[in-house]
């Protein structure tokens, strides 16, 4: 393969993972609700992510604060999902309607059953747990479905635990469950400004000096690693590439232009500057290969409520009508909100296969030397000085990898991607008229929700009571 087509090797790296971690539906007419964008070089683990520590736990909420735009390699927008979010705090709504009060005790008695002092209840945690099963399994099922080669005695098989799964759920009381859930959301329709103005007072105790709070789970991913799930991703020159959604195949990435000189990537000045020019030059794609081992860790924002997306009939000053989101990937480009990062993509044990050159080979030998003077990558990953350059053992030869040379970049994990859910429905959803604007002018100049509940989560973290403050 010529240096040039190195941007191919990445896309089919990117259909590969995404096909693993978030399986496109076999409908193409359901719109994609996911998507993955890979960073490019990945960001090695390191004691400045301890959560422990305040500068660990500033470092990790900035991180996911950021929103990507919408490509397939990972590109900082620039705009903050803390900030974006306070826009949609801002919106002007309607009033309460009264017909809430009909469905008070039926919305009193579905919050028993799902919340008991603040926390899950037996019966909702059971409910949750066999969905999380049934969209594990339903994933397997697609993953298989979107491979370049599905095996087809293996789809059978997984489709039998997706019914399986799904029985499952159903047993644990899903239906009940399912009509309290569609209480709340019923009640809640009818009450806007109650439930924004309860949004607002979340985000402002959740509020502090590191940023906002942010968790993860597994927790202590970023200090122990191994408390992940980890999976192989395997990668082969010669293989075609998964099937992934017609939306996300039609977004844009720089995989071409970046790798236009091939795989190796980085920055350096003097002696280092040059030994990576020559690399570079010398550099071939050849019996290409990958193998490393992939994780998850989801990112958890207590403060965030996406239900506020479903409200018609809002508007915020100085936006138009789908300013913020779209509500789909294919049309979210020009919006300031198009992505909500919602899990971290973690990637360890890298091996690289491939025909190196000589120079290369020599390059990787001396990377205890180098790699504290220039920042440089192979593919989507950060190299280091534990990089390692050996032979291909006989049992690699088996599973398919066929070229001379193998590098094993580093021993500490890496952040290489971020997965997102793509903001829906769109927001607003429907710009005021004129008789509502000519009906909110009286309106227009007094504080928002979100400057009237200020001074109520300030008091709340003081301690002051509502009464000491009147």
């Amino acid at each position: 393969m010529d240096k040039k087509d190195s941007g191919q090797l990445m896309e089919k790296v990117f259909a590969n993972l995404y096909n693993l971690l978030i399986p496109s539906s076999l409908d193409e007419d359901e719109p994609s609700t996911k998507f993955l964008s890979l960073m490019l070089p990945g960001i090695t683990l390191d004691d400045s992510m301890d959560p422990s520590t305040f500068s660990g736990e500033q470092l990790l909420n900035q991180l996911v604060d950021r929103i990507p735009t919408v490509s397939k390699n990972y590109v900082d927008s620039g705009k903050k999902v803390s900030l974006e979010y306070q826009k949609i705090l801002s919106a002007v709504t309607p009033d309460d309607d009264p017909k809430a009060e009909q469905l008070q005790k039926q919305y009193n008695a579905a919050q028993a059953l799902l919340f008991v002092n603040g926390k899950y209840t037996p019966a909702y945690y059971a409910y949750l747990e066999k969905q999380r099963a049934y969209q594990t399994a339903q994933n397997a099922y697609l993953t298989e479905c979107n491979r370049d080669n599905p095996d087809k005695s293996r789809v059978q098989e997984l489709r039998n635990e997706v019914q399986i799964a799904l029985q499952n759920w159903v047993a644990s009381g899903r239906a009940k469950i399912d009509q309290a859930l569609e209480i709340m959301t019923k009640y809640r329709a009818f009450t806007p400004s109650s439930v924004f103005s309860n949004a607002i007072f979340e985000y402002q105790i959740n509020q502090t000096a590191a940023g906002m709070v942010t968790r993860f789970a597994p927790a202590a991913w970023s200090t122990k690693p191994d408390s992940l799930s980890w999976e192989t991703v395997t990668v082969h020159e010669k293989e075609t590439e998964d099937h992934v959604h017609k939306d996300v195949s039609s977004v844009d990435s720089s995989f071409s232009a970046s790798f236009s000189a091939g795989l190796w990537r980085g920055s350096a000045s003097g002696q280092y500057k040059k030994d990576l020019e020559k690399v570079r030059n010398e550099s071939k794609v050849e019996e290409f290969g990958m193998q490393f081992k992939i994780a998850r860790v989801d990112i958890l924002r207590e403060w965030f409520n996406g239900g506020l997306l479903d409200y018609p009939n809002v508007y915020i000053r100085g936006i138009s009508k789908h300013g913020i989101c779209s509500g789909s990937l294919s049309s979210g480009r020009d919006c300031s909100f198009p992505l909500l990062p919602t899990a971290l993509i973690i990637a360890k044990e890298i091996n690289v296969y491939n025909n190196f050159s000589a120079s290369e080979t020599e390059y990787v030998k001396e990377a205890s030397e180098w790699s504290a003077h220039a920042k440089v990558s192979y593919g989507p990953f950060s190299l280091g000085n534990d990089t390692s350059v050996s032979d291909v053992s006989e049992d690699e030869k088996k599973a398919g990898f066929t070229a001379s040379g193998k590098i094993q970049i580093g021993t500490k994990p890496q952040i290489i991607g971020v997965i997102s859910t793509v903001m829906s429905p769109a927001f607003p959803q429907s710009a005021a008229d004129e008789a509502v604007l000519r009906a909110q002018t009286a309106r227009a100049q007094e504080p928002t929700q979100l400057e009237r509940m200020t001074t109520r989560a300030i008091n709340h973290k003081m301690g002051i009571c509502e009464e000491e403050v009147l």
